[in-house]
């Protein structure tokens, strides 16, 4: 009896997560050296290029704004909202935050943002 109890209160095991496949290090480096940092469109290109690094979907892109970049904080970070609204804070590096004011400053702004 107390076995059925004990048993009782183990806790169901999700199904396995199906594993993303990724871009290889030696591929991420050429890709990221093929992309040139003296047009708008090579900076769009690397920002885009990070922004898939850190997984970010296409609809979580569509929803980040400058407010969602802290730049200047004493931990830089972005925070966006994933699948379910459920929060995704990325910590960045100063090269990083360096590219995204580069990407900032090369693109018009609407509406006064």
């Amino acid at each position: 009896h107390s076995i059925t109890l004990a048993a009782s209160k183990i806790p169901f095991i999700k199904g396995t997560q199906k594993i993303k496949e990724t871009i290889n290090q030696d591929d991420l480096v050429a890709l990221l050296a093929a992309l040139s940092d003296k047009t708008n469109i090579g900076i769009r290109d690397k920002t885009l290029s990070f922004f898939y690094m850190i997984q970010n979907q296409v609809s979580e892109l569509r929803g980040l704004t400058t407010e969602s970049l802290k730049l200047n904080e004493t931990i830089p970070y972005i925070r966006d909202h994933g699948k379910g609204d459920k929060e995704k804070i990325v910590s960045i590096t100063d090269k990083t935050i360096e590219h995204l004011k580069r990407y900032l400053a090369s693109i018009p702004f609407r509406n006064g943002q």
